[in-house]
């Protein structure tokens, strides 16, 4: 765990533009860490890997009890998180203190984050971010501070907003799209698997199992085992040792969507659930239908025909003769509206229990059945 410049680590200042989280974990596992990070985005995995590294890489475990900490959301949050931070780091080199789901960078009323109960999910005290900003400002050295956004976007009002993004401490940790999951597969397959994965076999897992990172991790792990000895994980393997949807199934559902066919939706969600399909699994293949709607809307407003679509895609006309005709039923803001409703399923699903997986996906289903009900 530990190599012979554990203690040469070093810490780094800002940077001209904002990290991404690959960024962070190369640099942490070279050796370097920045004083202060900011994540937000709502992808828990992603943040959940940031912790790890620094966890490994900055805390020695026989110092964990006195130079790891965590405050969770509350009145005092702040005061407890930067009181800690000012301490030096007992018995060891560094410290590392996590202030989880802190609302400090998120809008006030109206704001779409999703914050847990018992934050400061109005409009926060002033007292609060001075503390931090003053924190920010002048951070310890021998200190890092992570701090844990409860919201999706930050609010670049904010002078704390302003002060991470300025210092290079602002991290987006956002649900990956399609193509942004395979790259990742590739990276993860090579670093944690020791396997190769060419990018038709990363594009195939993430067809079959999702973009949700933590069933991919998973996938991954088995797909190392059924690789062996062998140096590469391959496209055959992928097809072998992966279980995918039913493509039939999973037509079936989203022409019920299109159609504004609600109990016809939900009994093909049904019959998908019983047979073994996580909703996850489902939820991604829903908003990848979604996604091509969307961008199906768009070619048609620019003029472009199924025909001129689907030839410079490579593929067939039908399937984009049919998309156009189902994106012609919903107007543009329900389309919008049906996106920001499938990233906030993702994220209860994420946060949810297993016993409430149906309901919310159920309900996800009536709403966007409902709103295509509506459309002209």
């Amino acid at each position: 765990m530990y190599g012979p410049n554990f203690y040469a680590l070093t810490s780094c200042t800002g940077s001209e533009r904002d990290l991404n989280y690959m960024e962070v974990l190369k640099e942490v596992r070279e050796g370097r860490f920045r004083p202060v990070y900011l994540l937000y985005g709502g992808e828990p995995f992603l943040e959940s890997e940031i912790l790890a590294a620094l966890q490994e890489r900055l805390v020695q475990p026989e110092t964990e009890a006195f130079n790891y900490h965590t405050v969770d959301a509350g009145p005092n949050q702040v005061q407890q998180a930067t009181g800690v931070a000012r301490t030096q780091p007992f018995m060891g080199q560094c410290r590392l203190v996590v202030m989880r789901q802190c609302p400090l960078f998120s809008a006030g009323r109206g704001s779409r984050s999703e914050e847990p109960e018992g934050a400061q999910s109005e409009e926060p005290s002033g007292g609060q971010e001075e503390e931090l900003l003053a924190y920010l400002q002048r951070p310890v050295p021998s200190t890092c501070l992570v701090i844990v956004a409860a919201t999706r976007e930050l609010d670049k009002r904010r002078k704390l907003s302003k002060q991470a993004i300025g210092m290079g401490a602002d991290v987006e940790c956002r649900p990956l799209r399609e193509a942004e999951a395979a790259a990742w597969v590739q990276v993860r397959a090579k670093t944690h698997a020791g396997k190769n994965m060419g990018h038709a076999a990363c594009a195939l897992l993430v067809e079959k199992a999702g973009t949700d990172l933590r069933s991919l991790a998973t996938e991954i792990e088995k797909l190392m085992l059924f690789a062996g000895n062998e140096p590469e994980i391959t496209e055959s393997m992928v097809q072998q040792a992966v279980s995918g949807l039913s493509q039939a199934q999973i037509f079936a559902l989203t022409d019920a969507l299109s159609e504004g066919q609600t109990w016809e939706a939900i009994r093909h969600l049904r019959v998908m659930l019983n047979q073994g399909d996580h909703p996850l699994k489902l939820l991604a293949a829903i908003s990848g239908h979604f996604r091509r709607l969307v961008e199906a809307s768009a070619l048609a407003r620019k003029g472009q025909n199924a025909y001129q679509v689907a030839q410079s895609k490579g593929q067939k006309p039908f399937y984009w003769e049919k998309l156009m005709k189902q994106a012609r039923r919903y107007r543009r803001e329900q389309l919008i509206g049906a996106m920001e409703r499938l990233l906030e399923t993702d994220l209860a699903l994420k946060g949810g229990s297993q016993s409430e997986e149906w309901l919310i996906m159920e309900t996800l289903l009536v709403d966007l059945a409902g709103g295509n009900a509506n459309a002209v």
